[in-house]
This record gives structure tokens, C-alpha cells and sequence, in this order.
């Protein structure tokens, strides 16, 4: 064994010298059977012992947990002629221990190590922060061991310090064969190879360099990512091989396809071919024409992130693709310029000679037209079976009505109390109110379009005010804004009053926990024309809307419902109704300051002229009376039957009832004809009005006839003979004047 005075001579000839005599942290020299050769004062201090008692003593008795091998096997690898880095704990001579990091360097002669010197730093106020890393190191030991790629450390002396897993496979080496070891007598090819320089370069110029080539030796395309550290060097290793070989088919799959190009050039569909990840290959000219990038634009690209905001919906159909070989369906996909379209797609999987998936073949058709046609056509079924519905409510409901109204009217005139008088005619007008509802409800389910008139848009700023505070939740409060005058407009007024509706309802919808729904309109001068414009406006003070959903309001099929909650056609509708009137519709936005949209149309002048639609001024106050007349009046309500006929004998006309068509006939003839009128219901069972009408012709062609209904819409047209037609609920004053113009033969009521 090599003496101690020995062993200090080679520890100064290694330039250790200066720093034992300079250092304030303990430093120590043990053999290499681990006996304590030297210890510094600062060493002696933390034992709290004399040299003379350290002295030849083996350094295991200072470490604190005898039980932890750790510190030994420290040793042993320095011993073995690695550089140790590590911390333990040591105890003092009085029982008290504490911590510190100790490094321990081989000392070689002669090639052999023969000693190692070890230096102590105490550090017990890092204790604690030490403790919280360790976690940290832990889980970060454990990722790199648990990815798929190499991980490798070296010293500066292009030595390995450490390897995961992976980099064993990758190297092909264990461990054991690795550490410690050059990398340059490892794998020779190293040396001039573009790996060789990477590595040079990182660590002369301090930076991150990436090398991708083959390691012959390995037989393997590596991608290796180097990274300069404080004590050496970090690379990240990744095996590409199978990417390489899946890029050399690709490239085989593109000179195919350049072959086909011509004849997919001419296809009208877009026809793409992409790889397994996504990459566009092949984008022949109609996939320019429909999707507005150019094939130089994409190829390489993701398709995934180029034409889908859907990924799930693409990422489904890919995995189906994948799975069965083929797959098609429809998927929503995005146009350069952000707007939507629908494609009806035909995906087919290409494989290699090996059978392996290499490619996916697209044939897509841009089928937005025909979806939008196909809904517009399925929305009017909808609306005409809405149509048909409500048509039938609105009949009960003005049967409803009807006895009110005039029971209402006969107590009214009646009445001398001016309070009860006012009563009636609150009860009035809210009949007179439920009347009109019904018929906006039935107009707008319908929705035919109408003959342009001139539109008193004072009246539907109204209209639609009502009925919104009909329908619009508790804490939603409905404004109307208009002021005494106002300019007429020409149109639709079944179109205008969708519009309104539908703005309305979106409205609605945006206010989830209420607000103010307003409602106006205004006289107003183009500041490009010069011309006369109304302005209606309908403001919320909902959610807003964002600049992206702004920009895209108004396309066809975009919405931000849920599926099933909207079609995405609602506002695209009401642009193109405004625009029909020579119009627009414009919509101002900031989220979580509500929304304002905006219909400006053409003035048409003052709405007091004569066949303003809307206008509702009071019917005349004549009250034509009968002179005896016999009126027959049919209808299956006998609350309807019951007050016609007292109304009618109140201003002087004969009258009789009867409930149905045959009931009516047999009465008729009873009495030979001599029947002044019949008034008869058009919806009744057994025989209707029309068959009535009908049967009437035949037998007493000379008995006018007024026929009345619940349903506004009902057609009445055709060869039936009327003297005049009446809509349920009438009024008093409607009656008599049918009746009076029935019976001078004039038709025009």
C-alpha cells in the first residue's frame, strides 16, 4: 500500500495543493482502501475531532446512515476512476449530523488510481429546497426513461454519464458498455461524419445543432438534437428510419401520380391525396378552384389544419378510412377566404407493396348549393306544415273569440255606466288584439309572399312589440321607439314582419339572463344618395358578438348553436329579404355590450295615404239596419249562433239558426226559399259552408249567401257565389254591412 506521505506527494503533484490550503470547505484525502490520509482544519472542524484522532481511521464511521451503501459505492467509482458527485450526511463526535455535497476525484500514478481527494460543502439550508427538487428530479429521471427516443449526457471529455433505455436500443450498447466511455472510441464513424460535426459545433460555439443522417454502423437514419450543458453535453436521439423509408415511398406514390395528373386536372371534383400524417401530396386545379389555395400553397401542409375547424369530425372519418379502407360522408370544410362549405366526400386507403397504409386518396364535391337548397326547400315544408297547423288553431281560437266580441259590442251598447262602458272596452280591444295576434301568427307561419303594398311601419314596430312581450321571457323587457310620424315603406308585410320576428328571437336568445329587447324606427337620409330611408333598428343588451362571428353573420349554414337549435340560415334569409327590397341589413357588435342590427329601406312616402298596409283606423261608425229581412244563420257553434241572431234582431232583420249544412237545407225548404240570406260558417261537419253554397246554386240560386270563417287563410275561391266573406271574430259593424251589401247584390265589401 502506497504510504501516506506518499500519497500527498502525488496529490500536490496533481496541482491539488493550493486548493487544500485555500478552500473553506472540508477536503479530505482516503486511500483507496478508504482510511483518511489528510483532513483540513475545516474538515476537523465539522467532526468536531483532532487529526490525531481522524488520523488512519477508515471515513465510514463519519457518514451518518451506515445503512445507505450510497456513500460507498460513491467512493468505489471514484476509486474505479470516475469523477463523483453526490451529497450524505455526516455525523460529528457529539451525535449531531449534517449534510453536505461531496466530490470526490481519482488521483492517478502511474496510470492507476492510488488515491481520491474528496471535497464537502455544507448544505443544510439547502436542505430543505433539495428535499422539493428531488421530487422534480425524480419524475424528470422517470420521463426520460420512459420516452421512446435516446437520451445521452457526456462530459467534456466526450465521455457518457448517462443513457436512458431507449438510447440503449438505439446504440445498441448496455449501460455498462456505455458509461464512461468516449464517444469517439465508441463508434469511430463519429469522426468527420455530419453527427461528428454537429457535436463539435455545439460545444466550440455554444449552440443547439440538429444533424439528420445514416449511422452506417447502426444501419439506421437517426435525427439527432444537440444541446451544449454546463458539464458537457445533452442529445436528444430520434430513430427515423421508418419515416425514411415511408418517405422514399412517398416520393414513389408522387412520381405515380405525376403520371395522372393531367387526367385528375380535369376532374371537376377537388381531388387530394394525402400522407398518414396529414401531409398534402397531390391537389389537382379543381381543388384550387373550390378551396382558393394553389397547390404550391399546401403541398406539404397539414390538411387537417388547411381546410377543417372540425378536427373530431375529420379525425373520425380518418380512423374509419384507416380501419375499413374507405370511407364517405359529408364534412363542413373552410374556403381560403373563411367562408364554409359542405363536401360530400369519397376517402379511399392507399397501401404499399408490403400492405402497409401509405397515403389516403380524396375525391371531395363542393355540395354547399345543394345543402342550402335542400334546407331552404325543407325549412318551407316545415313552415308550410306549421302553416297548416296554426291554421286550424287560429279557426278554434276566432271561434273563441268571435262570441266575445260580439257579446262585448251588444253589452256596450247597452251600457250607461261610463266606468262599466270603459270596462267593455278594455275587453274590447283585448279581443280585437288576440284577433290580430292570431292572424300575424298565422301570416308569418305561412309565409307566402305577398304583393307589394305600401307598409305602415309605424304599425309593425308595433305589431312585433306586442307580440314579442307576448312571448319573450319575464326578464326581458320589450321598448318600442317610434315617433308620431313616420315615412311608409313598399313591400312584403308578411316579409318584413319575419324579419323582424327572427331578429327579435335572436335577440332573445343572447339575453339568457334577461335585458331590454328595443324596438324603433326613424326617418332617415342616405348619406351616399341623398334618398329617403325608414331605419328600423333592433338593439339587445345580450352576450355581443366577436369579430370572427361578426365577419360571418350573415353566410348561409354558419351559427353558433348548438346542433339542432338553428340552421344557420335565419339571418341569411332576412339579408336577402331586405336586399329584395332595396334595402339592407347591417349589425354592429361588442361582446358583452349587446348587439344592434340595423334595416334601412327606401321611403315611400307618408304612411297616412290611402292602402297603407297595417293601417288600422276605425271602421265606420254607421250601423246599417235590416228591414225584416229572414237570416238564416248556420254554424256549429252554438254560442256563435246564439249571439249573431240576437244581434241581428236587434237592427231589425228576421232571423233563424241552424247548426249544420243539412240542417240549413231542410229549413230552407220548409219554407219554399223564402229566405232573405244565409250566413253560413265554412268549417262545419256533415255538410260544410261550400257544399252548402253548392247545394244552394242548385236549388235556390237566388238566396245570397255571406260566409264566414275562423280561418283567414282558407281558399273560397272557384265557382261558390258570395255575396261577401266575413273573418271571425267580426264586428258588429262588419256584419251589418256584409249583410246590407249581400243584399243589394254588391260584392265589393
Amino acid at each position: 500500500m502506497t504510504t501516506s506521505e506518499s500519497l500527498m506527494s502525488i496529490v500536490r503533484a496533481a496541482g491539488f495543493e493550493a486548493l487544500v490550503e485555500s478552500s473553506p470547505d472540508p477536503i479530505f484525502v482516503l486511500d483507496t482502501d478508504g482510511t483518511f490520509v489528510f483532513a483540513n482544519d475545516a474538515l476537523l472542524k465539522r467532526l468536531g475531532c483532532s487529526w490525531d484522532e481522524l488520523r488512519g481511521t477508515d471515513f465510514r464511521p463519519t457518514v451518518a446512515e451506515p445503512d445507505d451503501t450510497r456513500v460507498a459505492d460513491e467512493f468505489d467509482r471514484a476509486c474505479g476512476g470516475q469523477l463523483t458527485h453526490f451529497r450524505a450526511a455526516g455525523v460529528r463526535r457529539d451525535g449531531s449530523t449534517f449534510h453536505a455535497d461531496v466530490t470526490n476525484y481519482p488521483i492517478r500514478h502511474e496510470g492507476a488510481v492510488v488515491a481520491v481527494i474528496g471535497m464537502a460543502r455544507d448544505v443544510d439550508e439547502l436542505e430543505r429546497l433539495e428535499r422539493s427538487g428531488r421530487m422534480l428530479e425524480k419524475r424528470l429521471s422517470t420521463a426520460l426513461n420512459g420516452i421512446t427516443d435516446g437520451v445521452y449526457f457526456f462530459d467534456h471529455d466526450w465521455n457518457f454519464t448517462w443513457v436512458n433505455p431507449p438510447g440503449e436500443r438505439i446504440a445498441q450498447l448496455s449501460e455498462k458498455e456505455l458509461l464512461g466511455n468516449s464517444v469517439w472510441d465508441l463508434f469511430p464513424e463519429m469522426n468527420g461524419s455530419e453527427f461528428g460535426i454537429a457535436y463539435r459545433k455545439a460545444v466550440a460555439e455554444r449552440v443547439t445543432v440538429t444533424v439528420r443522417d445514416r449511422f452506417v454502423s447502426l444501419d439506421a437514419w437517426l435525427e439527432a438534437t444537440v444541446y451544449p450543458v454546463d458539464d458537457g453535453l445533452a442529445v436528444y436521439v430520434r430513430d427515423v428510419t421508418d419515416e425514411e423509408i415511408t418517405r422514399r415511398h412517398i416520393l414513389e406514390s408522387e412520381k405515380r401520380l405525376v403520371s395522372q395528373a393531367a387526367l385528375l386536372d380535369v376532374a371537376r371534383d377537388a381531388i387530394l391525396v394525402r400522407g398518414m400524417d396529414h401531409s398534402v401530396q397531390y391537389w389537382n386545379r379543381a381543388a384550387e378552384e373550390i378551396y382558393g389555395w394553389t397547390a404550391a400553397e399546401v403541398l406539404g401542409k397539414s390538411i387537417r389544419g388547411v381546410l377543417y375547424t372540425d378536427t373530431a369530425a375529420f379525425d373520425a372519418a380518418t380512423a374509419h378510412t384507416i380501419e375499413h379502407g374507405h370511407w364517405s360522408g359529408e364534412l363542413e370544410q373552410i374556403r381560403r377566404s373563411g367562408a364554409t362549405l359542405v363536401a360530400d366526400c369519397r376517402w379511399s386507403l392507399v397501401r404499399d407493396a408490403s400492405g402497409a397504409p401509405e397515403s389516403i386518396f380524396a375525391v371531395n364535391s363542393d355540395i354547399t348549393e345543394r345543402k342550402r337548397d335542400d334546407a331552404i326547400r325543407q325549412r318551407d315544408q316545415r313552415m308550410e306544415s306549421l302553416g297548416t297547423l296554426s291554421g286550424g288553431i287560429a279557426h278554434d281560437l276566432n271561434n273563441i273569440l268571435a262570441p266575445m266580441l260580439m257579446s262585448v259590442q251588444m253589452l256596450a251598447r247597452e251600457e250607461t255606466d261610463p266606468d262599466r262602458t270603459a270596462i267593455l272596452g278594455i275587453i274590447e280591444a283585448s279581443v280585437k288584439r288576440g284577433a290580430a295576434m292570431i292572424r300575424q301568427v298565422l301570416s308569418f307561419a305561412r309565409g307566402v309572399e305577398g304583393q307589394k303594398v305600401s307598409i305602415d311601419v309605424l304599425r309593425i314596430v308595433d305589431d312585433v312589440g306586442s307580440f314579442a312581450r307576448e312571448v319573450m321571457p319575464r326578464n326581458i323587457t320589450v321598448v318600442t321607439e317610434t315617433p308620431p310620424e313616420l315615412d311608409a315603406v313598399t313591400g312584403d308585410p308578411t316579409q318584413l314582419l319575419q324579419v323582424l320576428v327572427n331578429l327579435a328571437t335572436n335577440a332573445r336568445d343572447a339575453m339568457l339572463r334577461g335585458g331590454i329587447l328595443t324596438i324603433a324606427a326613424q326617418n332617415a337620409v342616405d348619406p351616399d344618395t341623398a334618398a329617403a330611408h325608414v331605419v328600423i333598428t333592433v338593439q339587445d343588451s345580450g352576450t355581443g358578438i366577436d369579430p370572427d362571428t361578426l365577419a360571418r353573420i350573415f353566410e348561409p349554414f354558419f351559427t353558433t348553436k348548438a346542433v339542432g337549435d338553428g340552421t344557420g340560415l335565419g339571418l341569411a334569409t332576412s339579408a336577402a329579404i331586405v336586399e329584395s327590397h332595396g334595402g339592407r341589413l347591417e349589425v354592429e357588435s361588442v361582446p358583452g355590450e349587446g348587439s344592434v342590427f340595423r334595416i334601412s329601406l327606401p321611403s315611400a312616402g307618408s304612411a297616412a295615404s290611402e292602402g297603407v298596409a297595417g293601417d288600422s283606423r276605425a271602421e265606420p261608425v254607421e250601423l246599417k239596419r235590416g228591414a225584416g229581412q229572414l237570416v238564416l244563420v248556420v254554424d256549429d257553434e252554438a254560442a256563435i249562433r246564439h249571439l249573431t241572431r240576437q244581434t241581428l234582431e236587434e237592427f231589425g232583420y228576421t232571423s233563424a239558426v241552424a247548426s249544420s249544412g243539412e240542417q240549413a237545407l231542410d229549413f230552407i225548404r220548409s219554407r219554399g226559399g223564402a229566405v232573405a240570406l244565409v250566413l253560413t260558417d265554412v268549417t262545419m261537419p256533415v255538410m260544410d259552408g261550400p257544399a252548402l253554397v253548392e247545394r244552394l246554386g242548385e236549388e235556390f240560386p237566388r238566396i245570397p249567401v255571406v260566409m264566414s270563417s275562423g280561418n283567414a287563410g282558407i281558399d273560397i275561391t272557384g265557382s261558390i257565389p258570395l255575396g261577401a266573406f266575413l273573418s271571425k271574430p267580426f264586428t258588429t259593424v262588419q256584419l251589418l254591412t256584409a249583410l246590407a251589401t249581400a243584399l243589394e247584390g254588391n260584392t265589393d265589401v
